[in-house]
């Protein structure tokens, strides 16, 4: 996917809007929680306009040659309403950075939104076999907007305490909704919890971030190479009986 045909296929989407409807989505201090706990807050138009507006902006030029006032116009409003909610332009780069978060989030969450926790070897497949798809795919545009949070942070302690704490947010509702299936496979004796699930699902994302800057120089690495194979190397990881995997996760539920 090109960077020009990411933004058009989210031009009309709010960093903040859920696209799942499940019937299993819960509100929570402004918030809308799937089954298994991918939150996102309620959408405000105006700012997240300024937030996709920037995201694209930051990616075209890069931090150190972006402009308020350029990413006023591409948004289609005054420069002075930026700072309305934005204190700077360091604070607008991390909430960017987390606007690629969130879109990858939504469309996750559109393509599980209906799995059911009560059959957790499939869910948990469906889940990882999503994350593997979306975030590898739509972030890599976008990869240049982390490169700089890094570079920022490193020279402002402000800005660094910040995204630790947001960007934790981020990973841990993704590892959650893995411990929870896992954690339900194991009670029905058709996956072994590890010693330290926790660390197996922060590896999980430690790949899904490695998988997103190599595919720029790895094209063999393609999206349905990344998300079958993964998916499937996972759960040939927790499955009490790794034999049991296309009985239990067949390519007909993919």
């Amino acid at each position: 996917m090109t960077e020009g045909t990411f933004q058009r296929s989210h031009a009309s989407q709010s960093p903040s809007r859920l696209t799942g409807e499940s019937g299993n989505h819960t509100l929570h201090h402004g918030c809308r929680t799937t089954n298994l706990g991918l939150m996102v807050a309620a959408p405000q138009p105006k700012r997240d306009a300024i937030i996709a507006a920037a995201a694209d902006h930051f990616a075209t030029v890069g931090f150190a040659n972006a402009r308020i006032s350029d990413i006023a116009r591409q948004a289609e409003i005054g420069k002075g309403t930026v700072y309305e909610y934005f204190r700077c332009k360091e604070d607008l780069l991390l909430e960017a950075c987390l606007w690629c978060c969130a879109t990858s989030r939504e469309a996750v969450v559109q393509i599980v939104g209906q799995i059911d926790p009560r059959a957790p070897v499939p869910a948990l497949h469906r889940l990882v076999r999503a994350v593997l798809t979306i975030w590898p795919t739509q972030n890599q545009p976008y990869s240049r907007l982390f490169l700089d949070l890094w570079a920022t942070s490193r020279t402002q302690p402000a800005i660094l305490a910040q995204a630790r704490e947001r960007l934790h947010e981020v990973y841990l509702q993704q590892e959650n909704a893995l411990l929870t299936l896992i954690a339900a496979g194991d009670r029905a004796g058709l996956l072994r919890a590890p010693v330290d699930a926790g660390f197996l699902c922060r590896c999980f994302t430690a790949c899904v971030d490695g998988f997103t800057w190599q595919s720029t120089f790895r094209p063999d690495l393609g999206p349905d190479r990344i998300a079958s194979e993964g998916a499937d190397l996972f759960m040939l990881m927790v499955l009490r009986e790794p034999q049991r995997l296309r009985e239990l996760c067949p390519l007909a539920e993919d």
